[in-house]
């Protein structure tokens, strides 16, 4: 816990910020706790569990769960669902739980670990205080749940079936009289949760990076964005959404092939072949899979 904590006799000091993980051994990355900042005036930096206790509204208990500091309230919940589902054959269709369980990550998480049988009922964050943009509780729905208006005051009572077969909802973009190929482009909340999944895997990974170098995003100085990932993305929206850190956009440099623009310099410049040997030299690779906190990092990158 050295890296952790200063102690200086009695006095205990958490070298991190309120709320962040904090590793407790060196070698079991189970050993963990939080910086919970302060409690009746001292330092509340205990070693303890997350407990997750599954009971019917009679008290009987079904399933239980501790986990470390590592993980957050939320974290084990699908996790219950899940393992209450596989030993005793059933989901829950409710599962009450307070507000660290609100968000859409969870509540999509429990869906699919309860295959759609249990649904999460809890109070949603705060959006509002955390972005600019809309949230749920900004939209109205009318008395007979026809009609949806946004904050702007406009109005829609237009609801569409699933182009896809699976019988959800989508949001259509283009029509398919306008897109030019016949087919629609439309928005459906699979796509939103691929978004999610990718966003949150590239975050996480910047982040890593930057805790590796030892630096903060702001002290970043170009940041080079290649491939067809590079050509097409916008990089204000990516930054709006927390795919990109939240620098400057003048700071991204998006280039297109990189690797096929490489390959040809390699093939007609002896001086680029020696520019790659140096620089490959200079390269250091970083496993993301046997980063212990890389779950922790692209779960809390998840969030739109």
């Amino acid at each position: 816990m050295q890296d952790e904590v200063v102690i200086e006799g009695e006095e205990v000091t958490v070298r991190q910020q309120k709320g962040t993980y904090c590793m407790g051994s060196a070698t079991d990355p189970e050993a963990s706790f939080r910086n919970h900042g302060e409690r009746d005036g001292e330092p509340d930096i205990t070693l303890g569990y997350n407990p997750q206790v599954a009971a019917t509204k009679d008290g009987l208990i079904t399933e239980t769960q501790a986990h470390t500091g590592a993980k957050t309230d939320q974290q084990p919940i699908p996790d219950l669902v899940a393992e209450q589902k596989e030993h005793h054959g059933l989901c829950p269709p409710k599962l009450i739980y307070d507000k660290a369980g609100g968000n859409g990550k969870v509540r999509y998480a429990v869906e699919q670990a309860s295959d759609g049988q249990t649904i999460v009922s809890a109070t949603l964050p705060d959006y509002a205080g955390r972005s600019d943009r809309f949230g749920p509780y900004d939209f109205s729905l009318s008395e007979d749940d026809t009609t949806l208006t946004c904050p702007q005051g406009k109005s829609t009572d237009v609801s569409y079936a699933s182009q896809s077969g699976d019988g959800q909802p989508e949001l259509i973009l283009v029509a398919d009289s306008e897109s030019g190929n016949g087919r629609a482009i439309t928005l459906s909340r699979g796509d939103i949760n691929e978004i999610q999944m990718a966003k949150g895997a590239i975050r996480a990974g910047q982040e890593i990076l930057l805790k590796e170098a030892g630096i903060s995003a702001e002290e970043v100085d170009r940041v080079i964005i290649a491939g067809a990932f590079g050509t097409y993305i916008d990089v204000e929206n990516a930054v709006n959404i927390g795919m990109l850190p939240h620098i400057p956009v003048h700071r991204f440099s998006q280039i297109g092939n990189a690797a096929g623009m490489g390959a040809v310099q390699a093939l007609l410049s002896s001086g680029k072949r020696e520019q790659i040997q140096k620089t490959i030299k200079q390269v250091e690779y970083i496993e993301l899979t046997t980063r212990s906190e890389f779950q922790k990092e692209f779960l809390d990158a998840l969030y739109l």
